[in-house]
């Protein structure tokens, strides 16, 4: 059972989860350090697992349209702040924790579909999450990896090419914004 979560955790980001891997891609955008990357990718894990457990367990009540709003313009938001460079590094780390939680109450959401009893909940949780963040690791493993490959004479980080990127993410962000925001009313 145990696994199953676990798979279901994965698929939810990879590949049905696009709205989560652009998040992803945006914080691989944000360093050329891998250390420096995984340390915000469990800041941000830490926030959304946060999240996930309180929603979960129902601690609070969600409204999922809104949700799902606010998480498509936590990715635009994230994106234009990666594009401005005034905004110091550190700042990134709180953002990432913020949006961190929205994230985790979408996790909550897709979670919530499987009813068992409070065991059964708690392996779905731990499985469902471990999930999602081995989903997140794959992203990160891959982009780090496969864009040094490609990126062998130029750093990603001094390219014009990473502001590409976060300008289409940033697009994608603000286009899923709109969207969710129409279902709002």
């Amino acid at each position: 059972m145990f696994e199953h979560y676990c798979q279901v955790g994965f698929l939810h980001v990879l590949p049905w989860g696009y709205d989560h891997v652009l998040l992803i891609m945006a914080l691989f955008l944000s360093d050329d350090n891998f250390k420096r990357t995984l340390l915000r990718s469990a800041l941000f894990t830490l926030a959304h697992s946060l999240t996930l457990a309180l929603a979960y367990f129902k601690f609070f009540e969600l409204n999922v349209p809104l949700v799902e709003t606010l998480i498509a313009l936590s990715i635009f938001l994230y994106a234009i702040q990666l594009i401005n460079e005034k905004v110091p590094k550190l700042n990134h780390a709180y953002t990432l924790f913020v949006f961190g939680l929205l994230h985790g109450m979408g996790f909550a959401t897709a979670l919530s579909a499987y009813h068992y009893d409070l065991t059964g909940q708690f392996t779905a949780l731990i499985g469902f999450n471990l999930g999602v963040e081995l989903a997140q690791l794959s992203i990160l493993c891959c982009l780090f990896f496969g864009f040094k490959w490609l990126c062998k004479k130029q750093p990603l980080m001094h390219s014009k090419w990473r502001y590409y990127l976060l300008i289409g993410i940033a697009t994608i962000g603000l286009i899923l914004t709109i969207q969710r925001c129409l279902l709002l009313f």
